[in-house]
């Protein structure tokens, strides 16, 4: 990219230090003795505003009256330049002429301020005139009297900024501003609305359980027994009915096919080394359980996410499995059973920890063993028929003493067809 060229009015090395009309101290402002003055002590920049006389004499001056400063009164754009001649500035300096500033102090760079929209085309032709463009700054508070000059003058001309042209500026150094501190914002505000909802989920919660404990009394207890009969009626082989026999009651023996399953999921592939930050969280939710929020205390891996899970109490066990797509979270509820499912919400880097059983999000985790509940048999009197059970063939010995001991032989036995 082509760098732009520094205008030859502002190569200076250092603060630009201006002479703010010739400055006022020692010498009535703007007149030729406060500008050399100036000089004298080491100015090289110089400040000035410039008015129209009623017959186009540019003037060095910067009230549009010479009411506050001089020994006369009026307006200068009303006035002649045989007129002002006549008026002195605190009673003793004349009022210069631009033409008088560029050529009393050519060595100087001088600031000028265009005061009203009639002087605009008579400065261009007395920069012009001086060949001055190369040591004048045009500064206005008027963007239009700006423009004018700009395009009297043309490219060459060095001109501050107008209002509207600093009004620009500010909004795009605001908008750059606000840009860099709303995108992390934005970020942290998506982790609170996350935890905001399982704090929801955890004040519902919270009313159930105490609905719950509002209706634990003694007639609820009595009401869960089971009623089983364990007598009923028999039948025997022959087809005769046997009261009074002890029949089978409603237990069953639990297997694999029958027990209570905890659900389980995992996350998607995490390459080796991965890094979640420090400082985002999790809510782990197990059923209609108040939730455990887990904040990382600092950089965790998979593995160290899961050795913070497993040492929060959260209710589950997290683990991890390994396969081509990488490294997986694998969580499974500590407590079997359809009320026990998880929800699982998370911000920022943990984003990808996440479970929702009412709706499965791309890139969140999924299921992988449904949670069951144990299958019972149910309640009330069996009748039991048996018709034949079969007998172990028992062998006795003949009495052998107590401390007996038996010789080096061989014993062979056999069973079945074995």
């Amino acid at each position: 990219m082509q760098r732009s060229r520094l205008h030859p009015y502002l190569s200076h090395s250092g603060p630009l230090a201006f002479a703010h009309r010739g400055g006022a101290e020692e010498h009535p402002e703007n007149s030729l003795a406060a500008f050399a003055h100036a000089v004298s002590l080491g100015y090289r920049y110089l400040e000035t505003d410039v008015h129209l006389t009623a017959d186009g004499v540019v003037l060095a001056f910067h009230d549009d009256s010479l009411d506050r400063v001089t020994d006369r009164s009026g307006l200068i754009s009303e006035s002649t330049a045989a007129d002002v001649a006549e008026a002195r500035i605190s009673g003793v300096e004349h009022i210069p002429t631009l033409d008088e500033l560029f050529e009393t102090f050519p060595g100087t760079r001088i600031n000028i301020d265009p005061k009203d929209d009639r002087v605009v085309g008579p400065l261009a032709e007395t920069i012009q005139r001086h060949k001055a463009l190369n040591r004048i700054c045009i500064g206005s508070f008027s963007g239009r009297r700006l423009t004018r000059c700009r395009r009297l003058l043309g490219p060459e001309l060095c001109t501050s900024a107008g209002p509207l042209d600093v009004a620009n500026l500010v909004n795009q150094l605001v908008a750059v501003e606000s840009k860099s501190r709303l995108t992390p914002l934005a970020s942290r505000a998506d982790g609170f609305n996350a935890l905001l909802a399982a704090y929801g989920s955890l004040d519902k919660a919270l009313g159930t359980y105490q609905s719950a404990l509002a209706g634990l009394t003694a007639t609820r207890f009595s009401a869960q027994k089971e009623a089983v009969s364990n007598s009923g009626n028999a039948t025997g082989s022959g087809g005769e009915v046997k009261t009074g026999a002890d029949a089978i009651s409603a237990d069953i023996n639990a297997d694999d096919s029958t027990r209570a399953l905890a659900q389980k999921i995992r996350s998607g592939g995490f390459a080796s080394g991965h890094l979640f930050r420090a400082g985002d969280s999790l809510a782990i939710k197990v059923g209609t359980r108040p939730p455990a929020f887990i904040t990382l205390k600092a950089d965790a891996t998979v593995t160290g996410l899961r050795d913070t899970i497993n040492a929060a109490n959260a209710g589950v066990t997290a683990s991890v499995t390994r396969d081509e797509a990488g490294e997986h979270l694998v969580l499974e509820s500590n407590t079997g059973g359809t009320a026990n499912t998880l929800s699982i919400r998370s911000n920022n880097s943990l984003s990808a920890i996440s479970f929702d059983p009412q709706q499965q999000r791309p890139g969140a985790m999924t299921q992988t063993q449904a949670a069951r509940d144990a299958t019972r048999a149910a309640a009330g009197s069996y009748a039991l028929s048996v018709e034949q059970l079969a007998q172990a063939h028992k062998l006795s010995s003949a009495g052998i003493n107590p401390g007996t001991t038996f010789d080096v032989g061989v014993l062979a036995i056999k069973t079945g067809q074995g």
